[in-house]
């Protein structure tokens, strides 16, 4: 219904806000004054045109940015088989087979002694 829809719409955008507060309220905590200047030049939902802060120099670790992306991409995938075969199984067995790889991978992220997103990257030298 339109009724619901636009109920959906209203709270999802009130708990994605108050998620992004969150979270900029732990990164200033942890990183302080540079995040704080961060904030100041980076738009917060609209991407910018421009580049508004300077190049860090760090380089990308892309295999660990896709597997922090596992599970979201298990929600995509699971989604996408019910849609098309309306197989509830199925599609829990993509989002469950999603979750178990995601904890796999923290688990050996934690051993490795990879910390979070927040961790300091690997510099150019």
């Amino acid at each position: 219904s339109v009724t619901g829809a636009g109920v959906l719409l209203v709270g999802m955008a009130v708990l994605v806000l108050r998620l992004i507060g969150r979270e900029e309220a732990m990164l200033v905590e942890r990183h302080g004054d540079p995040f704080r200047r961060y904030l100041e030049r980076v738009p917060r939902l609209v991407p910018s045109v421009r580049p508004r802060v300077d190049a860090s120099g760090a380089l990308p670790r892309w295999p660990q940015a896709f597997a922090g992306e596992t599970f979201m991409w298990s929600f995509v995938v699971g989604s996408a088989v019910f849609a098309a075969t309306f197989d509830v199984r199925a599609a829990s067995a993509i989002l469950l087979a999603g979750v178990v790889v995601y904890l796999l991978q923290r688990a050996a992220e934690r051993r490795r002694g990879v910390g979070a997103a927040g961790d300091a990257p690997d510099r150019r030298s």
